[in-house]
């Protein structure tokens, strides 16, 4: 009788990975989470090319003091929600990803399924060697998958971290020894090629600095 090999995946990891993948069928191998295990580690990764988030964790050998195989399994995206579908972590905070030998499906909280065909970006060419500090842009709209992460990952916004880095990927930590982001600066828009003098200046026009000074309603009620 054939053992099948089983592994528990921490759900906040998958759920925050999820917040990383693509959205665009245009890099369909990205509209994944991919879990990587090499030896008795496991890493659960997604990326759209602009952010990434990466999680480690440590496995138990099996029966024999041994572990099986490594692997790169691509995860769809629809078919990790479906997974998920129902989920309460009050009652397990893992799903268990089973791993049949000689079948081709992945089997992830009982549901089977195809894994995408593809081969993921390798992740440790952008891991900066170093933290310059010197502050950067990012797209405003990453900003909300950073509040939703610490959601998922259970832990409150204040406890992340932005390390600037310049024009290299940015650090995010998270708090926690067992996974990070990453986010890719942008170039600011043709509109804020402007020097800072003039923004400046700009804002103290609309606040009303400078000028004649705002006339606010008096609140304080008169003497009867």
């Amino acid at each position: 009788m054939t053992n099948t090999p089983t592994y528990e995946i921490e759900t906040k990891f998958l759920k925050t990975a999820m917040l990383y993948s693509a959205r665009s069928e245009a890099r369909y191998y990205l509209q994944t989470v991919a879990i990587f295990k090499r030896k008795e580690f496991i890493r659960i990764v997604a990326t759209n090319g602009h952010i990434l988030f990466c999680a480690m964790q440590k496995i138990e050998p099996d029966y024999n003091n041994h572990y099986e195989k490594d692997f790169d399994k691509l995860i769809p995206l629809d078919e990790l929600k479906r997974a998920l579908t129902g989920y309460n972590k009050n009652f397990a905070s893992t799903l268990r990803l089973d791993m049949t030998p000689g079948n081709p499906d992945i089997v992830l909280n009982g549901f089977s399924f195809k894994e995408t065909e593809g081969t993921y970006p390798d992740i440790t060419r952008i891991i900066p060697e170093n933290i310059s500090n010197e502050v950067a842009q990012f797209d405003t709209k990453y900003l909300d998958v950073l509040q939703k992460s610490c959601k998922a990952l259970e832990v409150s916004t204040n406890s992340s971290k932005i390390y600037h880095n310049g024009n290299n990927p940015a650090l995010i930590s998270f708090g926690l020894e067992n996974c990070f982001a990453l986010f890719m600066p942008v170039r600011p828009g043709a509109v804020h090629n402007v020097k800072d003098t003039t923004i400046v200046s700009q804002i103290k026009d609309i606040a009303g600095c400078t000028g004649p000074a705002p006339q606010y309603p008096n609140k304080t009620k008169s003497a009867a």
